[in-house]
């Protein structure tokens, strides 16, 4: 039964994964490169149990395969075959409240909404009705 969906198995070559253990390691080591503190002191050795090192490898892989499905059905969604930089903005800065520097103009980025002034008066209003309302209930 082929749902006509993609897998990532289907993406990396057999016997390759994204991030590797030794890819880990590597990275490890050029933090246990770096100083524990300013004053230069002893940098402790850092190792990964296999275990560890297995989770971070499938939660790597797991979050370039949610980007890239995100991402696609955006593309789709603007009627497009191609998967651009924004599709992917658009999930990162959503999702992980990531933003990519050096991508996009500034007006290309997700902007928070920002409440209008009626909402704003609004909002004062009831703020003053509750406080009124317990000052009220204080006194009885």
């Amino acid at each position: 039964m082929d749902s006509g969906r993609r897998t990532d198995r289907e993406f990396t070559p057999a016997g390759e994964t994204l991030l590797t253990k030794r890819k880990l390691e590597s990275l490890t080591g050029s933090i246990q490169q770096q100083p524990r503190n300013r004053t230069g002191g002893d940098v402790e050795h850092i190792t990964l149990a296999p275990e560890v090192a297995e989770v971070l490898c499938e939660l790597a892989a797991d979050f370039v395969e949610n980007a890239a499905a995100y991402g696609c059905r955006l593309a789709k969604h603007r009627k497009s075959k191609v998967l651009e930089v924004r599709d992917l903005q658009d999930y990162l800065g959503r999702n992980w409240d990531i933003r990519v520097p050096g991508f996009g103009t500034p007006d290309d980025q997700l902007q928070r909404s920002r409440p209008t002034e009626a909402y704003r008066q609004k909002h004062v209003s009831v703020q003053k009705d509750a406080a009124a309302d317990h000052k009220a209930s204080e006194k009885q």
